[in-house]
């Protein structure tokens, strides 16, 4: 097995953080994958791996390793799919997850036009707002908003979001039309929004005129988990 395939190896090891798991991935022996690891410490002469019998975790060298063949092997999944494009045929099935919000608005209606260029793919496409993980849930590939915190994932971005801040017409007749923020706090409520990671109310959100984020604690008398019900809530006249 070369470099290049040992890199490989060590970066699926890394990410599943069992070389069983690996082996199925990669459709290779386990022998195999422990072979590959091992080889690649004895060449580099450092341990990247801590094993045990229950997990696989990296050490700080196998870390540094990790971050920099990523990026390489990306590219180069990059590079050869330029040329299977042409050669074989998309199909089987892919699952991805994606926020409520956008699975119905984008995804969703972009469906039709991507089942009928390839007509043999089968889509599982699931919608929630929490942080889910890939590896154990079997999911392929997931799309969020925000920055990605302590991951290994491969992360590419796609695109922008503008957030804004709502009211409906009715809570504005019946509450009054704030003029500054600090105003929200005395007689008006906020539909809460729950943290998909931790599960705790996140604070108000907005932008100052210096242009700088803002967080203030608006009260709320209802707390939601995702997008859909953060705007049914709102279109309902809660905010």
């Amino acid at each position: 097995m070369d470099r290049f395939e040992q890199y490989r190896v060590f970066a699926q090891v890394a990410e599943m953080g069992s070389f069983i798991k690996a082996a199925h991935a990669l459709e290779v022996p386990r022998a195999s994958v422990s072979a590959a690891v091992q080889q690649l410490e004895a060449q580099l002469g450092v341990r990247l791996l801590h094993r045990t019998t229950r997990q696989v975790r990296l050490t700080p060298d196998g870390e540094r390793l990790l971050d920099r063949v990523r990026p390489l092997l990306v590219e180069v999944e990059d590079i050869e799919q330029l040329f299977r494009a042409g050669q074989c045929e998309v199909s089987g099935r892919l699952i991805i997850d994606a926020p409520s919000r956008i699975a119905r608005r984008l995804i969703a209606p972009a469906l039709p036009d991507l089942l009928r260029r390839y007509p043999r793919l089968q889509l599982t496409l699931g919608s929630t707002d929490r942080v889910i993980d890939l590896v154990q849930e079997g999911v392929d590939c997931a799309i969020r908003v925000g920055p990605l915190h302590e991951s290994s994932l491969v992360v590419r971005p796609l695109g922008y979001i503008t957030l804004i801040n709502c009211a409906s017409p009715g809570y504005l007749r019946e509450h009054g039309v704030p003029e500054q923020p600090a105003e929200l706090l005395d007689g008006h409520w906020a539909v809460g929004y729950a943290s998909p990671k931790s599960g705790r109310e996140l604070p108000w959100e907005y932008q100052s005129d210096d242009g700088s984020e803002q967080l203030l604690d608006v009260p709320s008398r209802v707390v939601v988990n995702n997008a859909e019900s953060y705007i049914a809530c709102c279109l309902a006249g809660l905010v």
